[in-house]
């Protein structure tokens, strides 16, 4: 495979997909003032499933994910396993279009119909697809100091608006017993660090392979910090009950933010999402094609590319009725579907791959 994307390309965009939307909402709600303390506990998780997938790779260095599970479990069972990979990818990138469509509309186009952002959108991300990983690496290595900067611009703003933050929100800490906060927030396993299996795909792309495992730990650890602060963010300023209860917390942040001289400042961040977002859809998007053409050895690339695209605008707009049916449902897939193919797959996997290679010797 051609090499397209350095070890600092491929942190950036491991810490970004699960920020992309990570970053909008209460990842933990049920946990309240100490969402931050189990973000930081599942980051663990997160290196645990990179460990896996990177210690996978090894054992096929030049092979994606949907190339090494035929290899691994034999041609039908592991197309099986490959097929189910895609599917998860395209039903990812839908949801991710339906997350930015929504955000939008409920922050900006009210007036506009979704499906006409969705349309613009996904036409964007094709085109994004059709240029190659190593554009889209450029173009995120260029954005990703702006990107990851904004939260750090809420902070600031919010401290200089007077009487905005109440540390004291973050008291009692640890009120449910550490266990029982444990118990309740398993599902962050799927969500935020789930996502990042997605790189199972990218590994073969990087150029010096040596140092993914240290790439994929370092970037797991970053994103654990940055959503955790987040997440401090969130409850010390419009509290626990709004951080919560709010559709989108992150923007009902900035709304609050009041300094005289600063205006406009919701859309600036807006747009900055947007990009984070876009990106997301990117990654699965381009995985999920990626996965078909060399499963199904796809030569007409831009025929898949039309029926991925309209496949997952279609799911897009069909899978809720409005966004807080999506992001209900959003959950249960995390926990039910993104946690078993995160997680149990790839560890079964890599006995099965461990068990074949040590009776081969």
């Amino acid at each position: 495979m051609k090499k397209s994307i350095t070890g600092y390309q491929l942190f950036i965009m491991m810490v970004l997909l699960p920020y992309g939307s990570a970053v909008l909402h209460s990842t933990a709600p049920e946990t309240k003032q100490d969402a931050w303390i189990v973000i930081l506990f599942y980051s663990l998780s997160g290196i645990i499933i990179q460990l896996i997938y990177t210690t996978l790779y090894n054992f096929y260095p030049n092979d994606t994910l949907v190339t090494y599970m035929p290899k691994i479990y034999g041609k039908y069972f592991g197309n099986i396993i490959s097929v189910s990979y895609i599917t998860l990818y395209a039903y990812m990138a839908s949801r991710n279009l339906r997350d930015i469509q929504e955000i939008i509309y409920l922050s900006s186009l009210d007036s506009t119909p979704i499906i006409v952002t969705g349309i613009f959108l996904m036409v964007l991300v094709l085109w994004g697809v059709s240029n190659g990983l190593s554009n889209m690496s450029n173009f995120t290595q260029l954005f990703f100091p702006i990107i990851i900067l904004a939260p750090i611009v809420v902070w600031i703003l919010s401290i200089l608006t007077p009487d905005y933050i109440n540390l004291y929100r973050l008291k009692p800490i640890l009120s449910q017993g550490f266990i029982n906060l444990i118990v309740e927030s398993w599902h962050l396993i799927g969500f935020p660090y789930g996502e990042t299996m997605v790189f199972a795909m990218i590994f073969p792309f990087v150029f010096k392979h040596n140092n993914i495992k240290k790439i994929a730990i370092a970037s797991i650890i970053f994103e654990g910090i940055i959503l955790s602060i987040n997440s401090i963010l969130f409850v010390t300023t419009i509290g626990i009950e709004s951080s919560t209860n709010q559709v989108i917390p992150f923007l009902q942040v900035v709304r609050n933010i009041k300094i005289d001289f600063i205006m406009g400042i919701d859309i600036i961040l807006l747009i900055i999402l947007v990009l984070g977002g876009f990106f997301k859809v990117f990654m699965f998007t381009y995985c999920a094609i990626l996965g078909a053409s060399q499963l199904l050895r796809f030569k007409y690339l831009k025929t898949l590319y039309v029926t991925t695209g309209m496949v997952i605008l279609i799911l897009s707009m069909s899978i809720a009725e409005n966004y807080l049916q999506h992001v209900k449902i959003g959950t249960e897939v995390s926990k039910y579907i993104f946690v078993p193919f995160a997680t149990f797959v790839p560890a079964f996997t890599l006995l099965t791959c461990s068990i074949k290679n040590s009776n081969a010797t």
